[in-house]
């Protein structure tokens, strides 16, 4: 797994990691692109997301994923994308940018959802 959400990865480097595990036979890459950190991955119909809630505003294309699964196909290594919304959705949802294109994204969004008639898990460390 590569956390591009919290540490945003060029491509290049990406390609880089997809060589290696293709020479080592490891298959399967899980890329970790949203978080409530950020929003790594342009979204046609949510571009305000990768406008306000990327990291640094670096964002992944729709071109660059592309480009990565092709190559990664080549090298028998198959891209796992991961979008978790709405539970752990980027802290940028709800700011007014966001907010005024969208508005809540999602029911939790306006309350604290760590109960559980939200979520399915207890809270983190316990």
């Amino acid at each position: 797994m590569v956390d591009v959400a919290r540490h945003f990865i060029p491509t290049t480097k990406l390609k880089e990691v997809v060589d290696l595990m293709g020479a080592v036979k490891l298959n399967t890459l899980h890329l970790h692109l949203t978080d409530n950190h950020a929003w790594s991955i342009e979204i046609e119909e949510f571009k305000y997301l990768s406008r306000y809630a990327s990291f640094k505003n670096k964002t992944y294309t729709r071109t660059d994923v592309r480009d990565l699964v092709d190559f990664a196909k080549v090298r028998g290594v198959k891209i796992i994308p991961e979008i978790p919304a709405p539970g752990r959705a980027p802290k940028g949802m709800v700011s007014p940018m966001i907010y005024g294109h969208y508005g809540y994204l999602g029911k939790c969004m306006s309350m604290y959802f760590n109960t559980p008639e939200y979520t399915s898990q207890p809270p983190a460390g316990q």
